[in-house]
């Protein structure tokens, strides 16, 4: 059987783990001839590109070009450690990636939305590496490859110019649109861009030409349609997926918005 060749366009360097205690005086320099891709899910960093320092706080991805001048220092105090992840690689393929993360984000780091996820990639290639790197490779770059999606789904989600969005309504917009059955806490977003509750609702109004609650109301519906056309679920299925206590309830507000029942609109 022929070997497949499809991800022979990355090789791995080397991948680490690594917890510190210890704080440093002075940091570690290295002139890397490998790109990388690290993640700190505890601790604090000081990190140097060509002599630009700059401190991050976990946990936070952060990626190195090869080519630079590279130095790193933990700092952390008696109560604190760092955890450390780093993928170092080789090959077109991490090139691309490396260019991407820089095009999209020049600052060379983000804190991700989904910590977890990304501590949980990084520990399986991790494992994987260790066990056996040869024989887990193909799903090593996968999991590579997973890391920089969810990295740009973080900044394409995050990278807006401040005049578009200032106070976050269309960033809760679409997430109603994403999703409009999950619970929100609008309060929160509100606070985040340092303006009221009854504010955030007011512009959101303003902006969408549509109250907030009722703008999530039409999106359930829009979505229960959408779920009824599929008839892959029973209407009292899609009633209990759309958060509604009973099926009169939900029968009442579809009539009133689609002018008909769920059962007639089944037989459109």
């Amino acid at each position: 059987m022929a070997k497949c060749r499809y991800f022979d366009d990355l090789r791995f360097f080397n991948i680490f783990h690594n917890y510190s205690a210890k704080p440093r005086t002075t940091a570690t320099i290295f002139f890397p001839d490998w790109n990388s891709i690290e993640f700190i899910s505890a601790g604090k960093l000081s990190i140097g590109i060509n002599d630009n320092y700059f401190e991050l706080d976990a946990p936070a991805l952060f990626w190195i070009p090869a080519g630079v001048k590279y130095g790193y220092r933990p700092l952390i105090d008696e109560s604190s450690r760092l955890e450390h992840f780093s993928i170092d690689m080789t090959g077109p393929r991490s090139d691309r990636m490396i260019k991407a993360l820089d095009e999209a984000c020049p600052k060379h780091f983000l804190h991700p939305n989904n910590p977890k996820q990304f501590h949980e990639i990084f520990e399986s290639i991790v494992k994987n590496y260790r066990i056996n790197k040869t024989g887990n490779y193909f799903r090593m770059v996968a999991e590579v490859e997973h890391i920089i999606a969810l990295a740009c789904e973080t900044i394409d989600s995050r990278f807006e110019a401040p005049a578009d969005d200032a106070f976050g309504i269309n960033m809760a917009a679409r997430q109603i649109r994403a999703n409009p059955f999950q619970e929100f806490d609008f309060t929160a977003i509100a606070v985040e861009h340092e303006i009221s509750y009854d504010y955030f609702r007011k512009l959101f109004k303003a902006n969408l030409k549509i109250p907030l609650y009722t703008y999530i109301r039409n999106q359930k519906m829009l979505r229960v349609a959408e779920m009824l056309n599929s008839r892959k679920l029973r209407i009292k299925e899609i009633a209990d997926i759309a958060g509604f206590d009973d099926l009169p309830t939900f029968s009442r507000l579809f009539k009133k918005y689609f002018g008909v029942s769920p059962k007639f609109y089944l037989k459109g």
